[in-house]
Formats: C-alpha cells, sequence, structure tokens
C-alpha cells in the first residue's frame, strides 16, 4: 500500500493530519504551523503536491 507521500508503508499504515486539523488540534495559527513545517521544525511532516502532511 502506497502512503501519502507515495512510499509503501511496511508493517502499520501511517497516518497524517492537514494544517488546518492540525492548527485546530494543537491550537496554532495555519500560517504559524505551515512556517513552523517549512523550517523542518515538525517532526516527519512532508509535503506532498503543495499539502503539508503531519504524522498524528
Amino acid at each position: 500500500m502506497l502512503n501519502a507521500g507515495g512510499e509503501e508503508d511496511t508493517m502499520e499504515e501511517k497516518r497524517f493530519l492537514t494544517i488546518h486539523d492540525a492548527s485546530r488540534l494543537w491550537h496554532i495559527e495555519a500560517e504559524e504551523l505551515r512556517r513552523r513545517c517549512a523550517e523542518g521544525r515538525i517532526k516527519g511532516a512532508k509535503q506532498v503536491r503543495g499539502i503539508w502532511l503531519i504524522p498524528q
């Protein structure tokens, strides 16, 4: 099975949050969260086709 990054998952399926969902969950403005992702400050976050995906 391919994950959101187009890579094959092994044992378990990885699950991701969107910027919108993560910002609501973490009480952080979406733009601030995008900036942190772009700076590499959110571990495991990756951008796929212009959309940031953040591991749960």
